[in-house]
């Protein structure tokens, strides 16, 4: 999704630890922000969710009739993955998004990218990967998500 514009991030916890896969040693985040359905800020640094496309935040969609915030929806349910929870991120190429770095994370073990898109609140990236396209076809199949009124 080209064109995507970046709304004011807003936090969701401090002092969690953040483990870097690149890292020689474990590093210490004291914000995570979520800023959209696929980017978190970890400690100053973008991490985009590595192989998931979400909406962008000002993204609206139609359900059943109604015009619905989709962007900011999907930003609530990675908001609800990572709060409280350990983050942790490995695999860091980039930046491949501007100035982003791609990476697969964790919240509690749980695969953020994964989640995502199995809720139906982002879309498999196919030109990058072909890891999620499953979870993707499941979500569709099974109407959740962005995909409950298509």
């Amino acid at each position: 999704m080209q064109g995507r514009r970046r709304a004011a991030a807003r936090p969701i916890f401090r002092g969690v630890a953040l483990l870097l896969g690149l890292a020689p040693a474990a590093v210490s985040a004291l914000d995570i922000l979520v800023v959209d359905g696929d980017t978190l800020v970890l400690d100053g640094r973008p991490i985009r969710l590595l192989g998931i496309e979400a909406p962008a935040i000002d993204r609206l969609c139609r359900r059943n009739g109604e015009t619905l915030p989709c962007g900011r929806e999907s930003r609530r349910a990675l908001e609800r993955l990572v709060e409280g929870a350990a983050v942790r991120c490995e695999g860091l190429e980039g930046p491949r998004f501007g100035k982003e770095v791609a990476a697969t994370c964790w919240a509690d073990g749980r695969d953020l990218g994964r989640a995502q898109v199995r809720h139906g609140w982002a879309r498999a990236d196919r030109k990058y990967s072909s890891r999620y396209v499953h979870d993707e076809d499941e979500a569709r199949s099974l109407g959740r998500g962005l995909w409950s009124g298509a």
